[in-house]
């Protein structure tokens, strides 16, 4: 049994977020609305013991303006000078604690 479930992505998870949301609040009418660990929105049902949030986010991967390095490396050496750097192993800061909060994580984005 889980208590709480965070839908993490772009418009897309959100209409899937508000559909559960919608479908949960015709069965329970005992609804607290709540921000849990960073969300734009939450609820939990209280009947239920149950939270639900949504974490807005374009991109799943934590990414960001790089610059050339003074010492130089591999890139540096090919001639560029400034560019995006995407760590795909360090979550968005948009949801980067999400998973402390939540028992379950629904991921959804169209660009990842």
């Amino acid at each position: 049994m889980f208590n709480s479930a965070g839908f993490v992505g772009d418009s897309l998870n959100r209409n899937m977020f508000v559909s559960l949301f919608c479908t949960l609040r015709q069965v329970s009418s005992e609804v607290k609305k709540w921000r849990p660990a960073g969300a734009d929105r939450g609820f939990t049902f209280l009947q239920y013991n149950l939270t639900i949030a949504y974490h807005r986010t374009n991109l799943l991967a934590r990414y960001g303006r790089w610059s050339a390095n003074a010492n130089g490396g591999v890139l540096e050496s090919l001639g560029y000078k400034v560019g995006f750097r995407v760590d795909v192993d360090i979550p968005d800061g948009t949801w980067a604690k999400a998973p402390s909060f939540h028992d379950i994580l629904i991921f959804n984005t169209g660009h990842w």
